[in-house]
């Protein structure tokens, strides 16, 4: 007889704040446990305590959801598919490992042997910003203070909110996707201690990653001689790019440009038509001038090169963000995009101890292959 436990809940509730005013908090907690046949058990959880609420009261995405899985329990071995933590420790001095990943997981044992595999892949992540405001600026905020480990924002991802109104992209308000920073333009004024929210979907890599690996740990001689055996891949997906578009004439810029980095580099312009782009180009032909948005008839990228660029950045009347060509101060910046090598590491790690009344020893062997540029024949 199958004996399956579940229990939920769900809650709604007010905080008030002293700084920022009134609060709407919510989460939910939905939990299945329990035996579906002799030796073999399951236990499935879906869960987030911090979820944010849209104007119709429910969440987004189930991608937003901070905890997803599903788990099958034997004796044997454990299998677990969503999200995971590994947790790899007294495994000598170069075999420890911990990392929180979202795929598959097989763990298996049988007397004094352990195998554990997992899968996993990262793509892109959620989150929820709040920024507090400050009386009469109206930009720039930096929303990357608040991700460490926030690459680049999915351009259109944001909801944004000020003082729990939403607000609209362009009437009310800017990001730079760029340099990860919010304007307000003129008709939403910000004042002293204004709560600002910002919900983003953000990429942490240029590409989509794809993370495996195998540890094992075998014991014999009464458990005295232990033998650890581990093999890691992470790996970037060159297929699935996240950070650019990832066309057949870019990738080859990225085989060609081997393990430089300087050679990555494209032309950031783009002929867009007329009155479709934002910058027109000078009488020079060689550099460009800012019109203003859909006035011009160029759309241009521009990467950061500190000291040897030959354009500033600056900021109009709405927090637009736009670069303007100094011929004679030079610049930071440069009208080239960056396209990201796609990297490869694997790590090969094998320890054998052994533990005695009057005799212990450690022997270690490790070794481990990066790739700068894993698509590039001219990578070391």
């Amino acid at each position: 007889e199958n004996k399956l436990d579940h229990s939920g809940l769900i809650y709604r509730g007010i905080k008030l704040n002293a700084d920022s005013g009134v609060d709407i908090v919510s989460g939910f907690n939905l939990n299945l446990q329990g035996e579906i046949s002799k030796n073999l058990e399951v236990k499935a959880v879906l869960s987030d305590d911090n979820l944010a609420l849209t104007e119709e009261g429910t969440s987004e995405s189930l991608s937003e959801i901070d905890n997803i899985y599903i788990q099958f329990k034997h004796p044997f071995f454990l299998s677990r598919m969503g999200n995971y933590d590994i947790n790899y420790t007294k495994r000598g001095e170069f075999g420890n490992f911990s990392k929180d990943l979202s795929g598959v997981l097989l763990k298996t044992s049988y007397k004094s042997n352990d195998i554990d595999a997992f899968v996993s892949s990262e793509s892109s992540s959620y989150k929820s910003i709040e920024i507090v405001g400050i009386e009469g600026i109206q930009g720039p905020y930096l929303l990357d203070n608040a991700i460490e480990d926030l690459n680049e924002i999915i351009p259109g991802s944001e909801d944004v909110y000020l003082n729990g109104i939403e607000l609209t992209k362009g009437k009310d308000y800017y990001i730079d996707y760029f340099s990860n920073q919010i304007f307000f333009t003129a008709a939403k004024p910000v004042f002293q201690d204004d709560k600002i929210i910002v919900d983003l979907e953000y990429t942490s890599n240029d590409y989509k990653k794809y993370v495996y690996g195998i540890f094992s740990e075998n014991k014999f001689l009464n458990d005295k001689l232990t033998f650890q055996a581990d093999y890691y891949t992470e790996a970037d997906d060159d297929e699935n790019p996240l950070s650019f578009d990832g066309t057949s004439e870019e990738m080859q810029i990225i085989i060609n440009a081997g393990d430089d980095k300087d050679n990555s580099y494209i032309t950031g312009v783009s002929f867009a038509g007329m009155n479709e782009g934002d910058y027109n180009i000078l009488p020079d032909s060689l550099h460009y001038e800012y019109i203003g948005k859909d006035l011009g008839e160029y759309d241009v990228i521009f990467s950061k090169f500190e000291g040897i660029g030959e354009y500033i950045m600056e900021y109009d009347s709405t927090g637009t963000i736009y670069y303007v060509y100094d011929p004679i101060n030079g610049g930071d910046y440069l009208p080239l995009k960056y396209l990201p090598l796609p990297t490869n590491l694997n790590i090969i790690h094998s320890n054998l101890s052994y533990e005695g009344e009057v005799l212990s020893f450690t022997a270690e062997a490790v070794a481990s292959n990066f790739e700068k540029n894993k698509i590039s024949k001219n990578s070391a």
